[in-house]
């Protein structure tokens, strides 16, 4: 049987987009699923550590790699947009991208906390309370920083570029600077 659909396309940055979209979708059993998910989820966590790695090496920009809460806020609403499916994906990965932070050997987070017992542990002995307080303020300004340098990421991502002023000849621009 054959089906008219009337479509009008929305304008999106010039292109006419209606909304479709290609995608194969498998169904698994319960057990083989939990383990498709399980793989999927530690390929997400090794992209994860490949993106550190590559701003750590200077090969990523971090302002690029990295969000705060406005660029999550617009990604959220992009996928919200896309359909539940897509929602669902991005809030997974947020989740692996917080626990993932969450266990890095900053004091003040988890990771931090269970850098110190494994201290503890090898040196036999409960480390001075003084040396946890100031370890612990020390990861407190951490994480104050990191949120201070994604949320400047994010507002910069948002303010509108400045172009070069471009020379119609192709050269470089000259100093007006007079020589002594």
């Amino acid at each position: 049987e054959r089906k008219t659909i009337l479509v009008v396309p929305r304008n999106d940055g010039g292109k006419g987009k209606i909304g479709v979209e290609l995608g194969v979708y498998q169904r698994y059993p319960p057990v083989q699923a939990l383990r498709k998910s399980v793989a999927y989820n530690i390929q997400i966590v090794r992209q994860m550590f490949q993106v550190f790695g590559k701003i750590f090496d200077r090969k990523l920009s971090a302002k690029s790699a990295l969000a705060g809460p406005l660029e999550i806020a617009r990604q959220s609403g992009e996928a919200a947009r896309a359909g539940f499916k897509t929602l669902l994906y991005m809030m997974g990965f947020i989740s692996i991208s917080i626990a993932i932070l969450n266990l890095l050997p900053i004091p003040i987070l988890d990771g931090g906390q269970i850098t110190i017992l494994a201290i503890e542990t090898l040196v036999r002995r409960d480390l001075p309370m003084r040396f946890k307080e100031v370890v612990t303020q020390i990861g407190f300004v951490m994480i104050l920083s990191l949120m201070a340098v994604v949320l400047w990421f994010d507002i910069e991502k948002r303010l509108p570029q400045k172009k070069a002023a471009e020379d119609p000849g192709g050269k470089a621009p000259v100093s007006a600077t007079p020589s002594a």
